[in-house]
């Protein structure tokens, strides 16, 4: 199984609970999160294909990712 995105962004939909109920039913929280392995993204694939086609749009993108300061980087 494949899971994406920020874990502190995506949070469970819990109907009824507080914010402590929500955390506790976080994947981060979970009996299996010991068990998965995590992997980071090293490189933006967009910019990289996108610097096949247009390599000045391609570094206007990155510019501009970069520039978000999103994240951890």
């Amino acid at each position: 199984m494949v899971l994406g995105g920020d874990f502190r962004q995506i949070l469970p939909v819990m109907p009824g609970s507080n914010r402590a109920g929500t955390v506790a039913a976080s994947l981060n929280r979970s009996d299996l999160w010991p068990i998965m392995k995590v992997f980071h993204a090293k490189e933006n694939v967009r910019v990289k294909r996108m610097a096949t086609q247009d390599s000045a749009c391609a570094a206007t993108y990155e510019q501009w990712a970069s520039d978000l300061d999103i994240g951890n980087g």
